[in-house]
């Protein structure tokens, strides 16, 4: 994936600002991992936004069209 400067600057300062909300809620004894955000995939999926396909090696999300 690319993405423009401006567009990596916010991912990155949406990134940044849910390891501050984890580090709140743990009180700095739980760190971050990518699977975090399972939740909130699971959540678009259920909304209807994405669905989760199987692929050769996995499973990904791709938009619901």
């Amino acid at each position: 994936m690319t993405f423009t400067p401006e567009e990596t600057s916010k991912i990155k300062a949406m990134l940044l600002y849910i390891i501050k909300q984890n580090e709140k809620q743990t009180g700095g004894h739980g760190g971050f991992h990518i699977t975090d955000l399972n939740p909130l995939l699971e959540d678009l999926e259920k909304e209807g936004k994405i669905k989760l396909r199987r692929t050769i090696h996995n499973s990904k999300y791709f938009l619901n069209k």
